[in-house]
């Protein structure tokens, strides 16, 4: 499986954003409306089936990434500001990687591309380092695209009454499972932010904390 993986230039972690998104959607696909399902299966045949699976995970992967993580790390932003408002904790002390990055003087409009540099940026993190937080962060977002494949089924099953179960049990569970999506990525971003701030103060280039260097390399401090 790895020696296919790397052949294909692909990881784990990409595999799992790729593929699951159109696993996802056959299964619910399977419950809401079997016979249609079914037909669909049996006019491609499996080994086509399958690989149209994946090319549409790809695609709801991408509209996923572009649409709804946005709004998922804007409400995990105000969460860790809410709870440094509780606690009376400021930006430089703070465990939010966007706040922390206020601290450092990145632009409010900047700092989610200043964390993404951080996570990209080859001579700052490794490929083994870069390898574990990419399938950290994938693992985290497969609980995210269950919550919207939920609350698209709780759409499709409200405009067909025969379908089942009930749109409200479908909306039920995606509410459960937008809520569960968050404590993992949380304290992924804590431990994230922990890290980098320990390196810019113990470690320094140019007379720059290691994350400012990076930071100012790419124009963003």
């Amino acid at each position: 499986m790895e020696t296919i993986l790397k052949l294909f230039g692909l990881g784990l972690s990409r595999l799992l954003r790729y593929s699951f998104g159109g696993f996802l959607a056959v299964v619910i696909a399977a419950k809401v409306n079997p016979v249609c399902t079914a037909e669909y299966f049996k006019s491609l045949g499996w080994q086509l089936a399958a690989l149209a699976s994946v090319v549409v995970g790809a695609g709801i992967y991408a509209a996923h990434r572009s649409a709804v993580i946005p709004v998922h790390h804007w409400m995990g932003c105000f969460l860790f500001w809410l709870w440094d408002r509780c606690n009376k904790t400021s930006g430089a002390a703070s465990l939010s990687p966007t706040r922390w990055f206020s601290s450092l003087g990145v632009k409010r409009c900047r700092r989610m591309l200043a964390y993404n540099v951080l996570r990209r940026d080859p001579k700052f993190v490794n490929d083994q380092e870069r390898e574990r937080l990419d399938l950290a962060h994938a693992e985290f977002g497969l609980v995210v695209m269950m919550a919207e494949g939920s609350f698209v089924a709780a759409v499709y099953v409200s405009t067909h009454p025969a379908s089942h179960p009930a749109w409200w049990v479908w909306f039920s569970v995606g509410v459960l499972l937008w809520a569960a999506s968050y404590p993992g990525p949380l304290q992924q971003h804590a431990s994230e932010c922990s890290h980098w701030r320990t390196r810019e103060n113990n470690e320094k280039t140019d007379g720059f904390g290691a994350v400012s260097a990076v930071l100012k390399k790419h124009g963003l401090l």
